[in-house]
């Protein structure tokens, strides 16, 4: 029987993650993004145990702890500075936390596939299926036909908001503010989060 083409909507994390793992496994793939370049966007992440595994399932986990910092002990202070908690990352769980630029991670994923596996500036505006196939009608009205699609097109999924109407992302009641800074002498690989009485505080090094 002949393997059927997948096709994934949205190149993030998510999306070429879900690639790779299709290819290691034989599978044809179409990543299509709506981007029209790549460039870096966002902030440091960090990746647990439970997701280095998985990226050891797919033989990268290595390769990849070379980009960022790993961790294995982390510190809860009080608004004051006074140390509340110090944990570690137990041995038999994993190598530690790896705290990395998403930027770098994105990299990274799209160095694991090859040419024209991704393709820009293809933004999803809809999607419906007939008997056989589903069909994605994108921003400049081509459309694409694929027997099996994989929605990773974000928080505001145009496929999800076909599939289950009414659904919309819901405020959490807070807002988070990320940056990135250089270092001070003495303060590298220092990795914290301070709690006070209107929110928290955290720095983890990024490599």
């Amino acid at each position: 029987m002949e393997r059927q083409h997948i096709t994934i909507i949205g190149g993030g994390i998510a999306g070429l993650t879900t690639a790779i793992a299709l290819k290691r496994i034989g599978r044809s793939v179409t990543v299509f993004e709506a981007a029209t370049t790549i460039r870096p966007i966002g902030s440091g992440i960090s990746l647990a145990p439970n997701a280095l595994s998985a990226f050891g399932a797919l033989g990268l986990s290595e390769a990849l702890q070379e980009r960022g910092h790993m961790l294995r002990t982390f510190h809860i202070l009080d608004h004051r500075g006074r140390t509340l908690t110090r944990t570690s990352v137990p041995e038999e769980v994993g190598p530690g936390i790896l705290c990395i630029h998403r930027a770098d991670l994105h990299a990274f994923l799209m160095e694991q596939l090859e040419p024209g596996d991704v393709r820009l500036g293809r933004r999803t505006v809809d999607i419906h299926q007939d008997a056989h196939r589903v069909i994605v009608t994108f921003a400049d009205g081509t459309q694409h036909r694929t027997p099996l699609l994989i929605a990773a097109d974000g928080v505001r999924s145009v496929v999800r908001g076909r599939l289950i109407p009414g659904v919309s992302p819901r405020h959490a009641g807070y807002v988070a503010w990320r940056g990135e800074v250089e270092a001070p002498v003495g303060m590298a690989g220092t990795a914290s989060e301070t709690w006070g009485p209107k929110g928290r505080f955290g720095i983890v090094p990024l490599g």
